[in-house]
């Protein structure tokens, strides 16, 4: 092995050119040709590389001919320029009809699984790709059987062996660290931090995973800065941050347009359509599928395809449009592909089960709970928990029926968590959500316009409302508030001339409780005290605790001292009457010391 050839299998590949055409002399040995041929190519310098190859085209034996074609082969499939690619990649598997060289049949059948793989044909990308790694086998050529391992493991992913996939791409990385250190070991590192973020193997700290493999990329490897960029991109949409996911996006344009891959054009397009349509804007997301959808070459882009069609699948629905019918396309490309993710797609959209084991795939299993728990499922709390703790909060709106295009408070997804959703932005909070602050919330939904200072202390704290003494506590309280809610939703909560409003737009949800029954949760219907037999013999009320409630349910509060005032009894006896009343859940007590009252629990 030549000095360039060790440093092409390596991956340094603008060394070679540095060392070749880009330096003073800019002459190429014939033994190097397909070296710097392969080099100019996958640094995207394809009209520099195929312009040599014509020029030399005498000075290639057998070997480093199918050699050359491959590189310009792969190269041009991974631009999506399948015309030129089947070209070269078509030439090299008729060569192998005579050819004696287990390199030569490498290269044709490595080159036709690459291009059965970039078509969406997965399935047939395998076979070849194994009989591509025996060749390589045979003849101890490493770099071979690094290529075909890698391939392999993409096919595996695709067909939903997710399992079997990373390990054949942990075995392609053994294999590229044994040629030493190099680019194409990166590249390899790449593939197994998208596929754990593609399946949901890896929701823990996978962003923060992405953003550092991006970082820490090289330069000269615009294909995996842009595939990795796209995968953050998304993973910030499964988790509700549509404006980061905006930013991971325009990061990579500069690098998509700059290398005119159209294959990572049309993934781009697709980004921003479910961007879109996460965030209710149905019109120019369905745009950018339909222009997206011209640019595809039908007979080529198959596994591309399948996800524009579901992806308008969705677009026309929301946008409640009369289409022609393409589901016979869909089940075709889901046949041609031999791909079992989009055939899980495919059933989950039918509303049909899956069939395949659990576990290889752990978001598609979340995706298949999700399907089922809109549609009124029992484990709607477990799966609350699931999403809280996996991150992927960008579900919740559709699983609580929440419009994309709303600003909406959730309370309770979990119980004492909080959600803000706006316009597909989704924020969590576990812990915060205070009984005060829910009764704030709720008693500005259920006025349904502002509501007063004094309003807000009678109906939240049960006060008769002192200037000097509450307006502190509510300007305490409403700030808190705020702050809870983040900078985004802060300014939800508007100060007017009488008190407070949300703002207009804002709707409040209760877990699974429809819109209309939110605005009635502050009222408490008037309490009436059930008949002993209903409470049990140790919770049978007494004629003042009768009147208690009587009380409460026109002056909406009682302390100790109006029990004082009305029964005419001790301060022991009004405090165990209160306490009792509060125990089986007709009161509930608020505030400390003197300032203790109780109120009518909320409905």
């Amino acid at each position: 092995m030549s000095r360039l050839e060790r440093l092409f299998f390596q991956g340094a590949h603008s060394e070679v050119a540095r060392l070749t055409v880009d330096s003073a002399p800019g002459r190429t040995a014939k033994r190097d040709l397909a070296t710097v041929i392969g080099a100019l190519s996958f640094l995207g310098r394809l009209e520099e590389a195929e312009a040599l190859f014509e020029e030399r085209a005498r000075d290639f034996d057998a070997e480093s001919l199918s050699a050359a074609r491959f590189y310009l082969g792969i190269t041009f499939c991974r631009h999506s320029n399948y015309a030129r690619a089947r070209h070269y990649l078509v030439s090299n598997l008729r060569a192998t009809r005579r050819a004696r060289s287990l390199r030569q049949r490498f290269y044709a059948f490595q080159g036709l699984a690459f291009y059965r793989f970039y078509s969406g044909r997965f399935a047939r990308s395998e076979k070849a790709a194994r009989r591509a790694q025996a060749y390589a086998g045979k003849v101890r050529f490493l770099w071979g059987k690094l290529l075909a391992t890698d391939l392999l493991g993409h096919c595996s992913l695709e067909r939903g062996q997710v399992s079997l996939g990373i390990k054949l791409l942990q075995q392609a990385r053994t294999l590229a660290r044994s040629l030493g250190d190099g680019g194409i070991g990166q590249a390899i590192e790449v593939s197994m931090i998208c596929a754990k973020a593609r399946f949901g193997l890896s929701h823990q700290g996978v962003v923060r995973e992405l953003r550092a493999a991006v970082d820490q990329l090289s330069t000269e490897d615009t294909y995996s800065r842009s595939a990795l960029l796209l995968e953050l991109g998304r993973q910030y949409l499964l988790r509700g941050n549509l404006d980061q996911s905006r930013a991971a996006l325009g990061e990579s344009c500069p690098f998509i347009y700059a290398s005119q891959n159209r294959r990572h054009g049309i993934i781009l397009n697709l980004r921003y359509a479910e961007l879109h349509f996460q965030a209710g804007e149905y019109a120019p997301a369905l745009n950018l599928i339909r222009s997206s959808r011209k640019e595809l070459d039908p007979a080529a882009d198959r596994a591309l395809h399948l996800e524009l069609l579901g992806l308008q699948s969705k677009l026309t629905n929301a946008l409640e449009m009369t289409v022609p019918n393409e589901q016979p396309l869909l089940e075709r490309l889901t046949r041609e592909t031999g791909g079992r993710v989009s055939a899980r797609v495919l059933s989950r959209g039918r509303e049909q089960s899956y069939s395949e084991p659990r576990g290889e795939d752990p978001l598609g299993d979340l995706l298949d709970r999700l399907r089922d728990g809109t549609k009124g499922g029992k484990d709607l709390e477990a799966l609350c928990t699931e999403l809280f703790r996996t991150s992927y909060l960008g579900f919740l709106p559709a699983l609580f029926a929440v419009s994309r295009a709303e600003r909406t408070l959730l309370l309770d997804p979990i119980p004492g968590a909080l959600a803000v959703i706006d316009r597909g932005n989704v924020s969590c909070r576990t812990h915060g959500l205070s009984p005060i602050f829910r009764k704030i919330i709720l008693t500005l939904v259920g006025q349904g316009s502002e509501v007063s200072k004094e309003e807000l202390i009678q109906k939240v704290w049960g006060y008769r409302y002192r200037p000097i003494n509450h307006d502190p506590l509510i300007y305490s309280a409403v700030s808190r508030l705020r702050h809870l809610l983040g900078a985004q939703a802060s300014a939800w909560i508007e100060v007017t001339e009488r008190g407070y409003s949300l703002r207009a737009g804002v709707q409040v949800r209760i877990g699974r409780e429809p819109p209309a029954q939110v605005a009635s949760q502050h009222k408490s219907a008037p309490v009436t005290a059930p008949p002993p037999s209903e409470l049990g013999m140790a919770h049978a009320l007494n004629i003042r605790q009768i009147a208690i409630l009587k009380a409460v349910d026109r002056n909406e509060s009682i302390n100790v001292r109006d029990c004082l005032r009305q029964f005419k009894v001790s301060e022991i006896t009004a405090s165990r009457d209160l306490s009792q009343l509060a125990r089986i859940g007709l009161l509930v007590r608020i505030g400390k010391a003197r300032a203790t009252c109780y109120v009518k629990p909320l409905a």
